[in-house]
Parts: C-alpha cells; sequence; structure tokens
C-alpha cells in the first residue's frame, strides 16, 4: 500500500536522526543529489533526467546499444578542451606530487641522519659527563680521607702534646722534690755531724773528768 505524503512524513519525524524534507520539483531535487554528491550532473532538463535513467535502466537489466553507449559517453564525459585541460593538470599535479614525495623521503633521510647524530651527540656528552662526574666523585672521596686522615694527625699531635706538656709539668716536680729531698738530707746530714760532734766533744769531756778524779 501507498501511504500518503502526511502519513509518510508523520513516520520518518518518529524516526530519531531522519529529517523529512518536500522538494517543490524533481529538478530540485535532483539538484540536491548533486550537491550531495549521488549524481554526477544536476539533471536540469528531461533529456539529461532520461540519459540518466536509460544508464540506470542499463545497469540493472544489462547490455547496452552502441547508440546508447555513444550517448552516454556524450553525456558523462562531454570532449572539450576544458576535461583535455582539467588531466593534463592533473597529470602535471601528480608528477610534481610525485617530485614532492621524493623530496619529501631526500628530507625525511636527511632528518634521520641528523637526528642520528643529534642522538649520537647527545650520547657522547652524557657518557663524557658522567665519566667526569665520576672521577669528580673518587677525587672527592679522596679529598674527604685525606682530611680525615689530618684531622686524625691533629688531634694525635693535640693528645701528644698534651702528654708532653704533663709530663713536663710532673717532671718539674719530681725535680723540685728532688731539691727538697736533698735540702732535707743536707740538713740531716749538718744535724748528723753536729750530733757526733758533740758526742765526741762529750766523751773528751768524761774523760778528763775521769783524768781529774784520777788526779785527786
Amino acid at each position: 500500500r501507498v501511504v500518503s505524503l502526511n502519513e509518510l512524513k508523520d513516520k520518518l519525524e518518529a524516526m530519531e536522526g531522519v529529517q523529512f524534507k518536500q522538494f517543490n520539483s524533481i529538478t530540485e531535487y535532483h539538484s540536491l543529489m548533486f550537491d550531495l554528491g549521488v549524481v554526477a550532473r544536476r539533471l536540469r532538463s528531461a533529456s539529461d533526467r532520461s540519459k540518466y535513467y536509460r544508464l540506470i535502466e542499463a545497469s540493472l537489466y544489462g547490455g547496452i546499444s552502441s547508440t546508447i553507449t555513444r550517448s552516454l559517453r556524450d553525456y558523462l564525459l562531454p570532449e572539450n578542451s576544458g576535461v583535455r585541460k582539467a588531466f593534463q593538470d592533473m597529470e602535471a599535479a601528480l608528477r610534481e606530487n610525485r617530485m614532492t614525495l621524493e623530496a619529501i623521503r631526500v628530507t625525511q633521510s636527511d632528518r634521520d641522519l641528523f637526528k642520528h647524530l643529534i642522538s649520537e651527540a647527545t650520547n657522547y656528552v652524557a657518557a663524557d659527563y658522567m665519566r667526569h662526574a665520576n672521577e669528580r666523585r673518587i677525587h672527592l672521596d679522596k679529598a674527604l680521607e685525606y682530611r680525615r686522615d689530618l684531622f686524625t694527625s691533629r688531634s694525635q699531635l693535640a693528645a701528644e702534646q698534651y702528654k708532653h706538656v704533663e709530663m713536663a709539668r710532673e717532671l718539674q716536680e719530681h725535680n723540685g722534690a728532688e731539691g727538697d729531698l736533698e735540702a732535707d738530707y743536707q740538713a740531716a746530714s749538718d744535724h748528723l755531724n753536729l750530733v757526733q760532734t758533740a758526742l765526741r766533744q762529750q766523751e773528751k769531756i768524761e774523760r778528763y773528768e775521769a783524768d781529774l778524779d784520777e788526779l785527786q
């Protein structure tokens, strides 16, 4: 059953993403189809539409007369200088495009080479930097080790100097004590001599007294 136009419009508007549009003429419809790229020509005249319909009929049933073939060829590919020039321009554009692609390939090759050189140079600089950094770290470690040894030597020297001062002080104290002992010894010796002298004198006195007693 062929539905009415209003019924068709209602059904189409009920579909999501579907827009109903009514054309005032078949020419307007074919013009939109041409703008959308559906047909090859605008089909403004009845003759153009007839040829287009015959083309569709020939594609459906197969087989087409030579007369229709020439007519369709003239219809679809008219022989004019504009078409020939367009093909020539297309060929020139293709040649230029091939030359451009070749230049792009050469440029890409040069770019890859330059990129490789940059990458190698970057790797060399990075390796050289790491080598210098490692050498600097080794030198710093050695300098720190020498510094620790220097501080240790200084600490030992200070300790030895302190010991030397203490020993000198103790020696001085010993020397002072020795002097005091010598003085005490000398005083004791002098006192002993006095005592011995006194004892001898006492003995002499006692002998003298004994001699006097005998004489009496």
